[in-house]
């Protein structure tokens, strides 16, 4: 069995007086665990109901492992979280009150995920990203329809206008998106969750730096205190999840390209070494050639002399090749 060490810590932040974010870490039988967290929102202190509601809802739906059809229970402990949230709401001070949720299911070596809203998963590998959910809001959609670059989306008016929630209003289905097919898990894979208190402050390239080569309890420390050294303006939850060892592993340092001016410095010179020696051989050659020709115009200088009445030899006739015979049938 491989083990998995994991840490989670919520925070309320530098500018909020209430903490609205959730999450949960739950052990699912010996190889099995369901790591949750949600974002709530909403006014009166419903953000903060609405995700204890949700993590709690999408706890009792997911009770142990294994999972018969682990995308399609996520799936659904989703939706069952919308139907509570919802319930809870009409009978409350604030109907308008909803959360995120993104989920983790890992089944030994294997992970699933399902998601609702903006809170996010990361898979890093070696330093990279190399798995990560997409966020349900306007300007993501208006990424994926070419309207808007990932540049532009990151600082838009709208970056937070979510186009799904658990609860949020108005009694409405939800469409969690879920992985049909599991990330595989191998050694030093580390999985990171959270809401978007903390990406919104540390770029996505940021986040790996920051931890690598940290044991992970550390590793969640430091990324909550960054956000809050970077002004904390919103609630700050992070869950991570480092596979088989309990260090964050070192990321790959970037492959140096070898220096092109040293490169293109000796290839010209062996360019010109060649250009060097074949031009010597040549002239070399030009003054041999030359040399004999001279010997042999010095040497025929003489003139024959003619015998009176000889009769010149002839020279021999051509021979001729016999006809080649087509072979017998």
């Amino acid at each position: 069995m491989t083990p998995l060490y994991i840490h989670g810590l919520k925070d309320v932040g530098q500018q909020r007086e209430r903490n609205e974010d959730d999450y949960r870490i739950e052990p699912r039988g010996a190889e099995g665990w369901l790591l949750v967290v949600c974002d709530g929102m909403g006014g009166h202190g419903g953000g903060h109901i609405a995700s204890a509601i949700a993590c709690e809802t999408i706890t009792d739906q997911l009770p142990a492992a294994p999972l018969p059809e682990p995308p399609r229970d996520i799936y659904e402990s989703l939706r069952t979280a919308n139907i509570a949230v919802h319930r809870h709401a009409e009978t409350s001070a604030d109907p308008a009150m909803g959360t995120t949720a993104v989920i983790a299911w890992i089944e030994g070596t294997r992970c699933w995920s399902g998601w609702v809203g903006d809170s996010r998963l990361y898979r890093f590998r070696a330093g990279k990203i190399m798995d990560q959910t997409v966020d349900h809001t306007r300007v993501q959609a208006m990424v994926e329809l070419g309207i808007l670059s990932e540049k532009q989306a990151k600082n838009h008016p709208d970056a937070h206008i979510l186009t799904q929630a658990i609860g949020g209003g108005e009694r409405s289905d939800v469409k969690p998106s879920v992985w049909n097919e599991p990330m595989d898990l191998e050694l030093g894979d580390v999985l990171l969750m959270c809401s978007d208190g903390l990406y919104d402050l540390i770029q996505d390239e940021e986040l790996y730096p920051m931890i690598s080569g940290k044991h992970y309890q550390a590793a969640v420390e430091t990324l909550v205190a960054e956000a809050n050294r970077r002004g904390g303006v919103d609630n700050i939850t992070v869950v991570l999840c480092v596979v088989g060892q309990p260090n964050v592993p070192d990321a790959e340092p970037p492959r140096r390209r070898p220096p092109i001016l040293p490169i293109l410095a000796a290839l010209l010179a062996l360019g010109l070494g060649v250009f060097l020696v074949v031009g010597l051989a040549s002239g070399a050659g030009f003054l041999l050639t030359r040399q004999v020709a001279e010997s042999v115009e010095l040497a025929d200088t003489s003139t024959p002399e003619v015998t009176p009445d000889a009769t010149p030899e002839r020279a021999p006739e051509p021979a001729i090749a016999p006809a080649l015979e087509e072979p017998a049938g």
